[in-house]
């Protein structure tokens, strides 16, 4: 769909210094993180990986305040102490004391490698609108991902129609409108909120 528009809308390319960041934010915000949610998924339950995931803001406001210089108020880092407890418990595995299986790091791993994309893409949301920074960044995403998808035109030749459609759907709700979505709120607000 981002294609499409781009297309449709004459897109122009990014500044060529703006490439290196670029790829480099597609592939943290949209290879690393889906990479790391899906086998993290494999063996997390859905409960605790929702809640894992879900740190990600946590990680994303503490970025900030080091990276982009933003401020944390006392609110905020009782929220984020809140959060790391329960983010915690969540993950801890069977037997004695915390332990932290090694899926669960994989969802983790998905929560800070998103926090950085958030983080990282603000400087360049005063260059890019957000649409055009989230078509960039998630066509270069792809890019590093098609790397992970062996056999994949196979697959998509023998799915039933309905699993097609169900991955188109996927990838124009959840992925793309909420990646526009939230960078369009990102570049009005401060990461760290």
């Amino acid at each position: 769909v981002l294609l499409v528009y781009a297309i449709i809308t004459r897109m122009p390319l990014p500044e060529r210094k703006d490439l290196p960041a670029i790829f480099f934010l597609g592939f943290i915000g949209i290879t690393i993180y889906h990479l790391a949610l899906t086998y993290g998924e494999l063996k997390v339950t859905a409960g605790s990986a929702s809640l894992l995931i879900a740190s990600a803001p946590i990680f994303t406001a503490i970025l900030a305040m080091f990276i982009l210089k933003e401020k944390i108020k006392t609110w905020g880092w009782i929220g984020i102490v809140i959060s790391f407890l329960g983010v915690s418990l969540v993950a801890r595995g069977e037997g004695e004391g915390i332990r932290f299986e090694p899926a669960a790091f994989l969802i983790l791993l998905a929560a800070i490698s998103t926090s950085f994309y958030f983080v990282l893409q603000k400087p360049y949301l005063k260059k890019y609108s957000p649409l055009k920074f989230v078509t960039y960044t998630i066509w270069s995403g792809t890019f590093f991902q098609i790397f992970f998808s062996r056999g994949l035109f196979q697959n998509i030749k023998n799915a039933p129609i309905e699993a097609t459609l169900a991955i188109i759907y996927m990838g124009i709700f959840p992925a793309a409108l909420a990646y526009i979505t939230w960078t369009y709120i990102l570049s009005r607000i401060p990461a760290s909120l």
